[in-house]
């Protein structure tokens, strides 16, 4: 049996819950994944659908990540201009085994320069 990697969501105010919450519940079933999600700030906060979602994790406290998870939403430009979120994942996501996202998470993870060198492709 393979050791346990940490599989790390971020969510953020006024993201597709749907691109976040749909990889969350279907890694959270691998045995050997621990998934949780991770945010700025431990603090609810709201979906694009009005949904309250509380982060496991605020970027102080999120454990190493083994694969970090990126979703999207309307108005990822917060996100992407966010000195503090952008270090985290620039820092976070070298050291990931791997970088996935979803919809417009495509373009935080851009700005991060996590897709430097990769061909990548969103909508």
């Amino acid at each position: 049996m393979a050791d346990t990697m940490n599989v790390g969501i971020y969510i953020f105010e006024n993201m597709t819950m749907l691109d976040g919450f749909a990889p969350l519940e279907i890694l959270s079933f691998v045995e050997q994944f621990n998934t949780f999600t991770f945010a700025q700030s431990k603090g609810p906060m709201r979906s694009d659908s009005g949904a309250l979602l509380t982060p496991d994790y605020d970027l102080e406290s999120c454990p190493p990540l083994d694969i970090l998870v990126m979703p999207g939403g309307g108005d990822v430009l917060p996100q992407m201009t966010n000195s503090d979120v952008q270090a985290f994942l620039k820092r976070a996501g070298e050291s990931a085994k791997y970088v996935t996202s979803a919809c417009t998470g495509a373009l935080i993870l851009a700005e991060a320069g996590l897709l430097d060198g990769y061909r990548a492709t969103t909508h």
